[in-house]
């Protein structure tokens, strides 16, 4: 009887083990569709992030919608794009879809910035990165170098909240389907 229970039990613990590395791999985790709004304009942001197993994959879309000029003026473009980080959490591969200076680690330490590029009015540019932290609602930019015009607004970026490894996720489980056979003995 007790073989069968045992045999149960690490049925249970590889089923389990299964069924969560199953969970993280690359999964939809939040999403955040906002408008970035001032002197320069409106512009709307969709943001996205996607739990990779491991770490985050954090991507916004920037659509310039409408610019605030007047009669005969031309739209000034976007230049610079930035997603605040305050704590200086690490993260890396950040990427656009455009011709903007694409940033490092380090090199702004209270934000993610994109800098150097031409987004005109109608266009669409795609930015991205990956943390190991998780998403919470912080403040974004997006600026006009010349005119020093600026659109804010808010959308997901890094929290001081990091992911579990993965291994200590299963071991823990395993941990307590181990200890269910002993806490069913004893009753």
């Amino acid at each position: 009887m007790s073989h069968r229970l045992l045999t149960r039990t690490t049925g249970l613990a590889i089923l389990l083990a299964i069924v969560l590395s199953v969970s993280l791999t690359a999964a939809p985790y939040s999403s955040l569709n906002t408008q970035l709004t001032g002197p320069l304009g409106a512009l709307d942001l969709a943001a996205t992030v996607d739990l990779m197993g491991s770490y985050f994959k954090y991507t916004y879309d920037l659509a310039y919608t409408s610019a605030n000029v007047g009669p005969g003026e031309q739209p000034p473009q976007v230049h610079v794009f930035s997603v605040e980080n305050m704590d200086d959490r690490a993260y890396t591969n950040a990427t656009n879809s455009d011709g903007f200076t694409n940033p490092s680690y380090g090199q702004f330490w209270y934000e993610i910035k994109w800098i150097d590029g031409y987004l005109a009015l109608g266009e669409t540019v795609r930015f991205t990165y990956d943390s190991i932290y998780a998403p919470a609602e912080i403040p974004v930019h997006a600026y006009a170098v010349n005119g020093g015009a600026a659109a804010e607004g808010k959308t997901l970026g890094i929290s001081s909240a990091a992911i579990p490894e993965p291994s200590s996720i299963a071991g823990l489980a395993m941990a307590l389907v181990g200890v269910l056979p002993v806490l069913r003995k004893r009753r």
